[in-house]
């Protein structure tokens, strides 16, 4: 249920669709240096949704790699695609949308048989589903994260 209500409040915020990877990590991004251009590879789950589960998915791979292996999500692991911190409102929807996608990475890794990454997935779904929860909990109007 608490998934259910985060997807919910992800999306009530009403912010624009995109094409996005679903599975946006650090390995898929090929930056052409001096032509400030990058391409994107692994597009085998691609889709159209909201923007912020790819905004997570990379800010966490940042995380990871900041950390040594464990999956983070701070502030400032988001701050490569806002160009600053991001605000309490971007930032509870980014973490929103990891938690979701993650418990999404779960289903999947149980239909493959992949224990390790079942552990994993549902570690951080849960994890971030209550800091997520929490941060909507707090605030009586939700105001619509500006992307921009």
């Amino acid at each position: 249920k608490t998934i259910q209500h985060e997807e919910t409040q992800v999306v009530s915020e009403n912010l624009p669709v995109a094409p996005i990877g679903i599975l946006f990590l650090i390995g898929c991004v090929i930056d052409k240096q001096g032509n400030q251009q990058i391409r994107l590879i692994d597009w085998e789950y691609a889709g159209v949704k909201d923007i912020g589960y790819d905004i997570s998915h990379y800010a966490a791979e940042i995380g990871r790699a900041r950390t040594g292996g464990r999956w983070e999500l701070a502030p400032e692991d988001a701050a490569w695609y806002f160009k600053k911190l991001p605000t309490a409102e971007q930032y509870r929807h980014v973490l929103a949308c990891f938690a979701i996608e993650e418990y999404y990475w779960t289903l999947w890794a149980i239909q493959k048989d992949r224990p390790d990454i079942v552990r994993r997935c549902y570690d951080n779904a849960s994890r971030y589903v209550k800091i997520a929860k929490t941060m909507y909990d707090k605030v009586q109007t939700h105001r619509n994260p500006k992307w921009n």
